[in-house]
């Protein structure tokens, strides 16, 4: 007790003392103006890896003028080495750190001592799975790549000369590579055990060998086999018993005479069934070379005639195909009716179907017939009529046993031996899509052994069992709290093979990571799931928890916490301990110059729906005075609160944030939901709405309000400015003008029309041009032109294929014609947003010195002038 009260009176002896020193001395120092010059020292934190046992965590800053350098910390006694401009940072074990540098010197450190050795002119670099050898890939004098194999302190063990291709299997313990020399070519297996043992697989004096591919347990072994005059080839072993096959391509039943394997995907192979079965690739033997003299257009085409320009068409689109090397047996697995396929069942089952299959057709993802085949019985049959072919809305389970799909708004499963669908989601009471989109929530993957389905609703995490019983994890719908599944495993990621996913594995007993973030006060935490635990948090709070790495062997974690006000810091966690260890803290300088705050308001849209945005303070902030207000908009924003953003002025669109609260301003970034057809005054309401919130801060000039957007967000600035005179000016990037003819172009990016997109999320028009007209021109800021009296600046890249510069070409030709104040800048190689370093410094200078000038009585610069020609 008295110990407790000895301490407590010391501590307010030292504040009373401090608190006196400064009245006596004043020797306050005064916080500088954040200035641009100041900007090259900040630097973005980036967590890179953790050693197996968590003793060692290395991570980066990176710097936008590319002085990047990697760190590497102890977890517990903070020791630390540095590594200027390095990458590609590797730990073995607790006692060997590895990385490159961009001179491809390779520095290899012993850490319990920091002694370190250095390798020149190495391209790349593995440990063994067992940490036992270090291989470096490097090129001799006459360019021939050769493997280097060390052990992990650097001793040279033995040297592989002339290597092509090179794998380390699974586990990292046996290594598979390819060599050609002069004579003769060769594949060999070595054992990367006590003592590196060779066996060699084949040898030819005219067939190359490439393509290199394991089977996931190691059972086998594949690649092509490629020689001048005849086809590409497939050979395989099987290590276990020592069988060897090859496919020669003439000699098997079956296969296409029109057709080869490709032997120009090198990751096409797949091995499967234990080693049974090997997919691959097949392309045509004759592509049309020289584009037709006239292009025809035609309106029933499935394929709108760019995109069969680009991929040959479906005709020359490559086929999957299945070769069962003990059987003898060939299949082609797809074909111009079924072009698409998913592996299922470990390899046993394929799942294809037709995207064309109700072309001409105008959504984002077209629905068709789904059949699956037993390749053990040959036996197709139809899984599901009438699906969305969306990205994440059907998968193959981990371990082989079901697929599981999104379909009517509910998760389903399919059971691969039953051939049984089964509801999982109907009975849960709640939805597990978002109602504006129709999109589900999300699917993150499998518990082992496929026992249940993890799906997220609007808030919360539920395990579903593939019989139909569900268990809530979280009881995030109650607190307004969002949680999600966080991935720190290769194995928790979904997995894509051909144009099929499967969904990532997560073990219950050993457990996984939980975040959360709350609606309200934009709070985050991370947690530690498991099931005989349930959930404990690691670390969370008012601030942003992000970039968590978990080690191999234990329960440690490495993170960072942020706000806007507090630049990012690393720290290590360990279950079971109270506290989180602080390792880095990024931008120090930060504390030397005056910074702004943030908070959270909140509003409401013309339908009743609360809405919150992120009101920033400007830099030195005094209540007593008046300050200009930049609105930000975009769709939903609200979950950026709490992230620090580093002062710059090469942004890609243009803006950012703290480049303006340094200067003065308040930044409002506001939320927006849209009403079916009305997406333009959606904007409107909502983005005044929030406006007349953020002015009860009494600090706000009502005067001085800008509005910036880019993409939809340049388009919701368009259609603003037309129906109100809320701001004194502003910017729109790459934003559409015109509805109309928008609906009509065709988009390059995704090789569509645009019209899914204006008909649906998030333009959400809510029917066609032709069915809606008169909603189309309404909600297209160019026939509205007229009526603007805000001055705007707008920008495009000419070479934009998301929103063609047409859109602000048309918008800036209305807004001439009619007198208005309005400027466009058209940068030429760019496209829809900027890449060019110069371009962007560019663009960030015009866009600031833009609203300087009409928000904060800045004189006009010599660009904004009549006939201003750029030197």
């Amino acid at each position: 007790m008295w110990r407790g009260v000895i301490l407590d009176f010391c501590r307010l002896a030292v504040y009373f003392f401090c608190f006196v020193s400064c009245l006596l001395t004043g020797q306050v120092k005064e916080k500088k103006i954040l200035r641009a010059e100041d900007y090259p020292l900040w630097g973005t934190l980036s967590v890179d890896a953790l050693s197996d046992k968590g003793g060692w965590v290395s991570f980066y800053m990176r710097y936008e003028n590319g002085s990047d350098t990697l760190f590497v910390t102890d977890t517990s006694t903070r020791r630390r080495f540095v590594f200027p401009k390095a990458k590609n940072g590797q730990f073995n074990g607790e006692a060997v750190f590895a990385c490159l540098d961009k001179e491809k010197n390779f520095k290899l450190i012993y850490l319990p001592n920091g002694k370190m050795q250095s390798f020149e002119g190495v391209s790349a670099y593995k440990f063994s799975g067992n940490q036992k050898y270090l291989l470096l890939e490097r090129y001799d004098e006459r360019k021939h790549k050769y493997l280097e194999i060390r052990k992990p302190t650097g001793e040279w063990v033995k040297t592989i000369e002339r290597i092509n291709q090179w794998e380390l299997s699974p586990s990292g313990t046996s290594l598979l590579y390819a060599t050609t020399d002069e004579n003769m070519n060769s594949v060999v297996l070595l054992n990367l055990e006590d003592k590196p043992i060779s066996t060699l697989i084949t040898q030819s004096a005219s067939f190359v060998f490439s393509a290199l591919v394991w089977h996931e347990k190691a059972l086998s072994i594949a690649w092509m086999s490629v020689a001048e005059g005849r086809e590409p080839q497939i050979q395989i072993y099987n290590i276990g018993n020592r069988e060897f096959f090859t496919l020669e391509p003439e000699k098997m039943i079956g296969f296409p005479k029109s057709m080869q394997v490709n032997s120009k995907l090198l990751r096409s192979l797949r091995i499967a069934s234990e080693g049974r079965s090997i997919f691959f690739n097949l392309q045509m033997k004759d592509v049309q070379a020289s584009p037709p003299p006239v292009q025809v257009w035609n309106s029933a085409d499935t394929m709108l005639y760019p995109t069969r320009e680009m991929t040959g068409g479906n005709d020359y689109v490559d086929r999957v195909a299945v070769w069962f090397p003990e059987k003898g047996m060939f299949l082609q697995l797809t074909n111009k009716e079924q072009s698409k396929l998913l592996l299922a069942g470990n390899g046993r089952f394929a799942v294809t179907n037709n995207p064309l299959e109700e072309e001409p057709q105008f959504r984002e993802n077209a629905v068709r017939d789904f059949y699956i085949t037993d390749l053990e019985t040959n036996i197709k049959e139809l899984l599901l009529k009438a699906q969305s072919g969306a990205n994440g809305q059907l998968l193959a389970s981990p371990d082989g046993k079901y697929i599981g799909y999104f379909r009517d708004g509910d998760w389903w499963t399919y059971n691969l031996f039953t051939k049984k669908h089964i509801n999982l989601s109907s009975n849960l009471g709640v939805l597990c899509y978002d109602t504006a989109t129709g999109e589900p929530f999300g699917n993150p993957g499998w518990e082992d052994k496929d026992s249940s389905m993890l799906v997220y609703d609007q808030y919360d995490i539920w395990k579903l069992d593939p019989d139909g019983k569900a268990i809530r994890l979280t009881n995030g719908r109650e607190s307004g709290t969002v949680f999600r599944v966080v991935e720190t495993t290769d194995e928790q990621s979904v997995k894509l093979y051909q144009n099929g996913y499967t969904a990532g594995r997560f073990d219950s007993n050993t457990g996984w990571v939980i975040s959360s973030r709350h609606l309200v006060s934009g709070a985050t935490a991370f947690y530690e799931y498991n099931q005989d635990k349930g959930i404990r948090l690691l670390d969370g709070g008012a601030f942003r928890v992000r970039q968590l790495v978990k080690a191999v062997a234990v329960n440690g974690y490495a993170y960072t916490t942020e706000s806007y006000d507090c630049s990012p810091s690393l720290y290590y966690k360990k279950v079971g301990r109270a506290k989180s260890v602080p390792l880095f803290e990024s931008n120090l300088q930060q504390k030397h110059f005056r910074w702004g705050s943030e908070k959270l308001i909140s509003y409401d849209a013309p339908d009743g729906q609360h809405l919150q945005g992120i009101l920033y303070y400007p830099a030195g902030y005094e209540p007593t005075k008046k300050y200009p207000l930049i609105v930000h908009i975009y769709q939903k924003q609200s979950h950026n609160y709490h992230q620090y953003h580093n002062p710059s002025t090469a942004n890609n669109r243009g803006f950012n944030i703290t480049d303006y609260t340094a200067r003065g301003y308040f930044v409002l970034l506001a939320d927006i939901v849209y009403e079916k057809g009305k997406v333009g005054m959606s904007a409107v309401e909502c983005v005044s709405s929030a406006v007349k919130t953020a002015l009860k801060e009494k600090a706000i000039d009502a005067d001085r309000l800008g509005l910036i957007g880019h993409s939809f967000g340049g388009y919701e600035t368009n259609y603003i400015i037309t129906q109100t005179n809320l701001f004194a000016t502003a910017v729109s990037g790459a934003g559409i003008s015109d509805l109309v003819s928008s609906y009509l172009s065709y988009n390059t990016n995704n090789s569509m029309s645009n019209m899914w997109r204006l008909e649906s999320f998030p333009y959400q028009m809510g029917g066609s041009l032709h069915e809606i007209t008169n909603v189309y021109l309404e909600s297209s800021p160019v026939l509205h032109a007229k009526d603007i009296t805000t001055p705007l600046l707008s920008w495009s890249g000419e070479a934009d294929n998301q929103v063609n510069a047409f859109q602000s070409i048309a918008f800036y030709n209305a807004l001439r014609r009619l007198g208005k104040k309005h400027i466009m800048l058209l940068y030429p190689k760019e496209g829809h947003v900027l890449m060019n370093s110069g371009n962007r410094k560019d663009l960030s200078t015009k866009i600031r010195e833009w609203f300087d000038y009409y928000l904060n009585n800045a004189s006009a610069v010599d660009w904004m002038e009549p006939d201003f020609t750029p030197r």
